[in-house]
């Protein structure tokens, strides 16, 4: 029942992402039913650039269009979807109206438009605001935009310029839907090729993070002395509410962030972080939605650029945090000397701790978020590939996250063996421990199994204990 779950759930926040379908119960409960009438034999139908057409289709039923008339409504949606593109994403006034009127009757047959908005506006597809003529919801917006994009790049040089210059601003929410929605709607290979490209350039001076025991060796005295991962006993469903309501206070605080990003200039160091995470979800949406008619190769090269990308931003950060944390500890010494509880004699191992804390948050942090975006349960041979080709700890602790999040197996044998290989690299090993301390929480495991688990892992188990990065530690 959790695996079922959350497939659907992976499915539905990815369809919910970013606010661009409204999280209302009736658009969630016509996803619920959609996912449950589609048959095996159409699975294609899933995919996310088929539920926004059938919620769209839905709308003009709604407003009892005939069927003979839906083309050219969803012809008269295109067309509006590229003028309002055009128009740095704002709405049309009535000027702009007359003009896109008399530009759309010299390339098609003429239209009764004022019939056409007033059906299309009682139905919930577009609405007027400060006498502006926009799309309602945002996913109808990137829906027709990228289809007149996805059809015209082919043939039009200037539109294979906005769709690059969409990717060079990729830390943007709407640039970064709209090239989504291009993926859904074309399934030509330029446009998978240049989201490769914009990856490629991203950190593209940095060498990966293979996260190997010679480069963590600062990490080792941290490791050894903070508290051991225990292994408590607790309810499934207890944990998975609260791991909901986390996530929910991260996506209510990420809108702020999401209005900041729009303001960066594509050459910021947050605008590349940002784009960084953005391609590989984007990397990840393909992945989902075409592994069954990508290629191979394609769907390899793209979940290896995901990979990719993300450990260079990961050895980009620690370069950053090698460089500078003698001026970060002492940064985080004065904020503690505020804190009349603290020895001024344990201050500076103090900080060095808190310093070092955040280091091992950043490296579980980008390896759990590139697994959680590149993730699928159909493409596990592409990950294996992968990591046969590049068998670094760090390509290992990402698939072996994904495999415990898609595939729901704590596999005894692959645990042991990456276990024996992590022995001498604590910082890796107690990564892998956290991962599978994870999954024990988040789904059911027999007793019997979890002692096993928990003795290949060399994992304490306790009763009621909190994790270690729950407690605090003072040396």
């Amino acid at each position: 029942m959790y695996t079922e779950v959350d497939e659907i759930k992976i499915k539905v926040e990815g369809l919910a992402r970013g606010n661009i379908l409204p999280s209302k119960p009736i658009y969630l409960l016509t996803l619920l039913q959609m996912f449950e009438s589609i048959t095996p034999q159409k699975v294609e139908l899933t995919s996310y650039g088929h539920c926004y057409q059938y919620l769209i289709y839905q709308a003009l039923q709604k407003a009892k269009i005939k069927n003979s008339e839906v083309e050219v409504y969803i012809n008269f949606l295109t067309e509006f979807g590229c003028a309002q593109f055009n128009n740095d994403g704002n709405g049309l006034s009535k000027k702009h109206l007359k003009s896109f009127h008399q530009e759309y009757e010299s390339k098609y047959l003429s239209i009764d438009m004022e019939k056409i908005i007033k059906d299309l506006v009682g139905s919930g597809v577009l609405f007027v605001r400060n006498d502006l003529l926009l799309f309602k919801y945002s996913y109808i917006y990137y829906f027709f935009t990228a289809k007149k994009l996805a059809e015209s790049f082919s043939n039009d040089a200037n539109v294979k310029k906005n769709i690059q210059a969409l990717l060079e601003n990729l830390h943007r929410e709407d640039c970064s839907n709209i090239i989504i929605f291009i993926t859904h709607h074309s399934r030509d290979n330029w446009i998978l090729d240049e989201i490769q490209i914009c990856l490629m350039e991203l950190f593209s001076d940095q060498k990966e993070a293979g996260l190997e025991s010679a480069s963590l060796d600062f990490m080792s005295d941290f490791i050894d002395e903070i508290p051991d991962l225990i292994l408590e006993h607790k309810k499934v469903d207890d944990e998975r509410k609260r791991h909901d309501e986390t996530i929910q206070e991260i996506e209510e605080s990420s809108k702020e962030i999401e209005e900041s990003n729009a303001m960066l200039e594509p050459t910021d160091i947050l605008a590349k972080i940002n784009r960084t995470f953005k391609g590989i979800e984007i990397i990840g949406q393909i992945i989902r939605n075409r592994h069954g008619s990508l290629s191979k190769e394609k769907l390899e090269q793209l979940a290896e650029q995901a990979y990719s990308v993300g450990l260079r931003f990961l050895q980009f950060f620690l370069n950053i945090s090698d460089n500078s944390k003698e001026e970060v500890v002492k940064s985080i010494e004065h904020l503690l000397k505020e804190n009349p509880n603290i020895d001024n004699d344990k201050l500076e191992k103090e900080a060095k701790n808190i310093f070092l804390l955040l280091t091992y948050g950043a490296i579980y942090g980008v390896l759990r978020k590139v697994s959680m975006a590149v993730g699928s349960k159909e493409a596990e041979q592409i990950y294996k590939n992968i990591e046969d080709k590049i068998p670094t700890p760090a390509i290992k602790l990402i698939n072996q996250a994904i495999y415990l999040q898609f595939n729901k197996n704590l596999d005894a044998k692959s645990l042991r063996t990456l276990s024996e290989e992590f022995n001498k690299n604590p910082t890796c090993e107690r990564i892998l421990r956290e991962i599978v301390i994870r999954h024990i929480y988040m789904f059911p495991v027999d007793y019997k199994h979890k002692q096993q688990i928990a003795e290949i892992l060399k994992i304490p188990v306790a009763a009621q204990v909190s994790l270690g990065f729950q407690k605090s530690f003072r040396m």
